[in-house]
């Protein structure tokens, strides 16, 4: 098999896999290994395998693993390990991936991750949501992609996030982090910011996010289960280039043509207001461009649009 670039072993019995299993394929550069059983990841699984760019062990049972697992596959740019049971990782478990670009340790059960990333120059897709993390630092500015919903940050003593001005995608959602918190998280410098999820993180005003004015490139916004107690919502009339807005379950009672100055978002395709107590929607303040809209359930019964709303 000196030809084979590709094999998925995923969806079997694997507990673990003897050593130099993998030594004559030389040019294999994608393994997946997802949805087994394996506990832990040795230091002889993956050797010779120096030409592997894609690793996936997502959904098996991993506990532990050797600090050399990796250290043959210097030439890897995907890691996925999803789904694990991971409490603990080496400070050199990386530290010879110098080509990794995507690293995916969602839904396991780490920590700490002080210094496990502070060599890393092409690292721009981490995602670390669903752990208990109590630290987490030395993050290089190349990221653009970084999901830390669900960790359990003390966000307060943790101006992490505050240098990585490359971000493009953040997820910081169902953590706890009031408006003060998100003022001292500075994210107006943000500039480059297209994706931004807050979901559930304990809002009630609507001033704690008027930060959103500056963001001149956001094309998502989700601050869905958040509970504000105002239907003043002015807080994103510069904010034009919005094609995805999410304001699910947001105790939003009134929508008229103040609302959130809709009008002046003119390429706004994606529009979800479900599971709000609206009543009455006055004078349509929909934009033109809207393809998708969902007003389910809420207190509705009596509905005008303006021919300018398109349904798909």
């Amino acid at each position: 098999l000196f030809s084979l670039t590709s094999l998925n072993l995923s969806f079997n019995n694997f507990i673990e896999i003897q050593s130099e299993s993998f030594i004559d394929l030389i040019n294999l550069e994608e393994l997946e290994l997802s949805f087994n059983k394996f506990t832990a990841l040795e230091s002889y699984y993956f050797s010779g395998l120096f030409n592997l760019r894609i690793l996936l062990l997502s959904n098996n049972l991993i506990e532990s693993i050797n600090e050399k697992f990796l250290w043959d596959l210097k030439n890897l740019e995907i890691l996925n390990l999803e789904k694990n049971k991971i409490k603990y990782l080496d400070e050199l478990v990386f530290s010879k991936l110098l080509k990794i670009n995507y690293i995916n340790l969602k839904s396991n059960r780490l920590v700490n991750l002080d210094k496990h990333f502070m060599d890393f120059i092409r690292l721009e897709r981490l995602y670390l949501s669903n752990n208990s993390l109590n630290s987490l630092s030395n993050l290089k500015n190349v990221i653009k992609e970084l999901y830390l919903s669900r960790t359990k940050i003390n966000f307060k003593n943790f101006p992490l996030i505050q240098d990585l001005t490359n971000v493009v995608d953040l997820d910081l959602s169902y953590n706890k982090i009031n408006r003060n918190i998100l003022l001292n998280l500075n994210l107006t410098r943000f500039d480059k910011l297209k994706r931004l999820i807050l979901i559930e993180i304990g809002l009630t005003s609507n001033d704690s996010i008027s930060f959103l004015d500056n963001f001149k490139s956001l094309e998502e916004f989700d601050l869905s289960d958040n509970k504000f107690k105002k239907d003043d919502w002015i807080f994103m009339q510069n904010s034009l280039k919005l094609k995805i807005l999410k304001l699910r379950n947001c105790n939003i009672e009134l929508i008229d043509i103040s609302f959130l100055h809709l009008a002046h978002f003119e390429i706004l395709e994606y529009l979800d207001l479900s599971y709000n107590r609206i009543k009455k929607i006055s004078e349509a303040p929909f934009p033109g461009s809207l393809k998708f809209l969902n007003l389910s359930h809420n207190n509705l019964s009596d509905i005008y649009f303006s021919s300018n709303v398109q349904f798909d």
